[in-house]
């Protein structure tokens, strides 16, 4: 696996920021105006999903905070301490970034010290606005050209993380933003080791399966799914751990 050492990373504690007198460990790359973040819950909310909030921190720089909570208990609150949310997106981003794959900016994670936090963790990330994501691009361009290039720009990705043996744990078009250019960016990013031919055999086969839920919701063709996973099962089969 390709592994990223994060030495510029410093530590402080973090207080006050959800309510008064909570704590937090903090770990940035670069210096961070804290008071520019407090009280979190009055910052703008720029997009919300079941277990996450992106909040606007500095407009100007399009930087956000991702407010994350658990998922699963007790397992998240436990492993928050050494491997929360936010610092597996953290470094699984800089990862990604080494080996020449785009993803937004990031600058920092946090945790919350007490156990009782109705939140998990915070990421620092750079907001990129008005990009629409793989699903949203698939709904709404017709041009079959555009439409296979992104498929093969998406691919091209994929592959790369193979041969870096790299999975990405939540790879699916939702995840993948589309710039201009048909330029990618992928977020919410979580990746995983891949140890063996038997783990990339595994790991394609459940990567196919998350991509295919666009497929099934009528997003692609099947001669556009065939095609993109012909470009897939091809690396599957090839000699990238050798």
């Amino acid at each position: 696996m390709h592994r990223v050492r994060v030495n510029s990373v410093k530590f402080r504690l973090w207080r006050n920021v959800i309510k008064e007198g909570d704590v937090w460990a903090l770990f940035s790359r670069d210096a961070i105006a804290l008071e520019m973040t407090l009280p979190i819950n009055s910052l703008r909310e720029l997009n919300r999903s079941t277990y996450c909030s992106i909040r606007e921190y500095d407009r100007k720089q399009q930087l956000a905070l991702k407010l994350i909570r658990p998922q699963t208990n007790p397992r998240d609150t436990i492993r928050k301490y050494f491997r929360s949310q936010a610092k597996r997106e953290f470094t699984a981003s800089l990862t990604l970034q080494s080996i020449g794959i785009a993803t937004p900016a990031v600058f920092g994670y946090a945790f919350s010290v007490s156990p009782f936090s109705r939140y998990e963790s915070i990421l620092f990330v750079e907001y990129i606005r008005g990009a629409a994501n793989g699903m949203e691009f698939l709904a709404n361009t017709c041009d079959s050209a555009l439409r296979k290039d992104f498929l093969k720009n998406v691919a091209g990705d994929i592959r790369t993380m193979y041969k870096n043996r790299l999975h990405h744990r939540d790879c699916n078009f939702g995840n993948i933003l589309v710039g201009k250019g048909l330029n990618l960016l992928w977020i919410d990013n979580d990746v995983r080791p891949i140890k063996n031919r038997q783990e990339l055999h595994e790991y394609t086969d459940e990567t196919l399966l998350r991509l295919g839920r666009a497929y099934k919701r009528g997003l692609l063709t099947e001669v556009e799914w065939k095609y993109f996973t012909s470009l897939l099962l091809l690396e599957k089969n090839g000699e990238i751990l050798s």
